[in-house]
C-alpha cells in the first residue's frame, strides 16, 4: 500500500516544468508545478513559510553519500510555487524527512529518521534514530538532534511550542539511550526539546502490542494531543476494540492527551474489529477535536464503510467522547492523510483514492490524490480527484487568503493533471 511504501530514488537530477496547456480547466489553478526527476523523489510534509511561500520535506536518492540510499530532502518555494532553493541532508545510509514546520525566526524545523553516523549526522545510537534538524530561512543547518536507543526509532511529527521549544512524536522500539520505560514491542514516543534541540523530557506510551504516534499538536490550553495507532489492550491503552477470527490483532486509531510535562491525562482507542488508523488532528474553536485517517471496520465506532479502506473523520469533545463521525470513499481504497480547518469553519482533507464510485468521482486511473471539503458538521461539500495514470497522493492541503487551496503531494504520473515527471507536486485548487 502506498501509505507504507518508501520509494527508492535513482538520480539527483532536478527539473521544474510548467505547461499551461495541460492544466485542466476544472483545476482553476494559479500554478501546477512538479519538482524532481523520474527517480521517485517523495514529499511527506509541507508548511507555509513566513514570507507566504512553502517548505516541502521528503526524501531523495543518494545525494550525501552512498548513491543507493536516500537523503532527507527540503525544498523552499515562493508564494507562486517557484523553487527558491533545495537542500539534502544525510550520510551514507538511509535518511527520510516526515515532518516540516515554520519557526518564529523565519527558519524551519524538520523531523524524520536517520541511519547514518557520518555526513550531516553524528551521534547515532544504533539502527535508525529519530532525527530533528533546525535550518535557517536559506536552508542552512543550525543544529540537529539525534534521539533514540539501540533499536529502531523515528520521528513522524514535529512542531514549535509556545515556550520557544519543540515537541516531537514518533515510534520507538528501544529501552535505552534516550528512551526509558518501553512497554513492549514498539511504543508511541513523545520528546520535548528546548529551543536548541536539547531534550527536556521524553515519554513512551503503549502496552504489550504495537503503538505508533503519527501526529502531535499543542492545544490552546498548552498541553498536547497525540494521535496514532495501537493494538494493545493493556498498559496505557483504554478502549481497544478486540477483533475476532482473522481480525484479531488489528489496529485501532488512538488519541492521547498529555499535560505540558508529558503526563498522561486521558487516552482512547477508536475504531472497530478491523484495521483503523488516525493520521492527523485539529483543535476547533469550541475546544473539540476532529481527526482523520482511514478505517476498514464497519462496527463499534465505525459505520457506513463503502468497501476496503475508507477515509474516516471523527469529531470528539475535549474528553474524547464522539460527537459525530463520517466514513468517505468508494469500493476501492481511500485514505485521509491530513486534515485542516477552513475559513468557513469546515474542514478539508488530503489523501488518496483508488475508487471511482460512492463519494468519489473523476478518478484518472490507479491511485489519485484526493481532496474532500466538509462543512462544520462533517457533511461533504465537494471532492476533487487529481492525478494521472500513475499513483498520486495528496499529503498536505493549505487554504490561502483568497479562499483557494494549495495541495502538496507526490506524483508518479506524467499525464492527466500532472504536467511533468517528478516526485514533488504542488497545485492550487479553487474552493467551489
Amino acid at each position: 500500500m502506498k501509505r507504507f511504501a518508501v520509494v527508492l530514488l535513482l538520480t539527483t537530477v532536478f527539473a521544474c516544468r510548467k505547461d499551461n496547456e495541460k492544466i485542466p480547466v476544472d483545476l482553476d489553478s494559479d500554478f501546477n508545478l512538479v519538482y524532481g526527476s523520474t527517480a521517485g523523489e517523495q514529499v511527506f510534509a509541507a508548511a507555509r513559510s513566513a514570507d507566504g511561500g512553502y517548505v516541502l520535506a521528503g526524501s531523495i536518492k543518494g545525494v550525501s553519500g552512498n548513491p543507493g540510499n536516500t537523503d532527507a530532502w527540503v525544498l523552499k518555494l515562493d508564494r507562486q510555487g517557484k523553487m527558491i532553493w533545495q537542500k539534502s541532508f544525510g550520510g551514507s545510509d538511509y535518511e527520510l524527512a516526515f515532518s516540516a514546520a515554520s519557526t518564529l525566526d523565519g527558519g524551519y524545523i524538520i523531523a524524520g529518521s536517520a541511519n547514518s553516523n557520518d555526513g550531516d549526522i553524528s551521534g547515532n545510537h544504533g539502527n535508525s534514530d529519530a532525527w530533528v534538524i533546525k535550518i535557517d530561512k536559506n536552508g542552512n543547518k543550525e543544529w540537529q538532534s539525534l534521539l533514540g536507543g539501540s533499536a529502531s526509532d523515528f520521528a513522524t511529527s514535529v512542531l514549535p511550542t509556545s515556550d520557544g521549544g519543540y515537541i516531537m512524536a514518533g515510534q520507538t522500539a528501544s529501552a535505552n539511550g534516550d528512551v526509558s520505560n518501553n512497554h513492549g514491542s514498539t511504543d508511541a514516543w513523545v520528546v520535548k526539546l528546548d529551543r536548541n534541540g536539547k531534550k527536556q523530557w521524553q515519554k513512551t506510551f503503549g502496552g504489550t502490542g504495537i503503538e505508533k504516534a503519527n501526529s502531535i499538536i499543542e492545544t490552546s490550553e498548552g498541553d498536547y494531543i497525540m494521535t496514532g495507532t495501537t493494538n494493545s489492550n493493556d498498559g496505557d491503552v483504554t478502549g481497544y476494540h478486540v477483533g475476532w477470527g482473522m481480525w484479531v490483532g488489528n489496529f485501532d486509531g488512538w488519541v492521547v492527551r498529555l499535560s505540558k510535562d508529558g503526563n498522561l491525562l486521558w487516552n482512547k482507542a477508536f475504531g472497530g474489529s478491523n484495521a483503523d488508523q488516525i493520521n492527523s488532528i485539529v483543535q476547533n474553536i469550541d475546544n473539540s477535536y476532529t481527526f482523520a485517517g482511514f478505517t476498514r471496520s464497519n462496527d463499534f465506532d465505525v459505520f457506513g464503510n463503502h468497501g476496503g479502506e475508507d477515509a474516516w473523520v471523527v469529531n470528539i469533545d475535549k474528553e474524547g467522547k464522539i460527537l459525530w463521525r463520517k466514513v468517505l470513499g468508494g469500493s476501492g481504497d481511500d485514505l485521509a492523510d491530513f486534515i485542516t480547518s477552513t475559513q468557513d469553519g469546515g474542514y478539508v482533507l488530503a489523501g488518496f483514492t483508488s475508487s471511482n464510485n460512492g463519494d468519489v468521482s473523476g478518478n484518472h486511473g490507479s491511485e489519485d490524490a484526493w481532496m474532500i471539503k466538509l462543512d462544520q458538521g462533517g457533511s461533504k461539500q465537494w471532492q476533487r480527484t487529481l492525478g494521472g495514470s500513475g499513483n498520486d497522493i495528496a499529503r498536505v492541503v493549505m487554504q490561502r487568503a483568497n479562499g483557494s487551496f494549495v495541495m502538496v503531494g507526490s506524483s508518479g504520473s506524467n499525464d492527466g493533471d500532472v504536467n511533468a515527471a517528478g516526485g514533488a507536486w504542488i497545485v492550487t485548487i479553487k474552493d467551489h
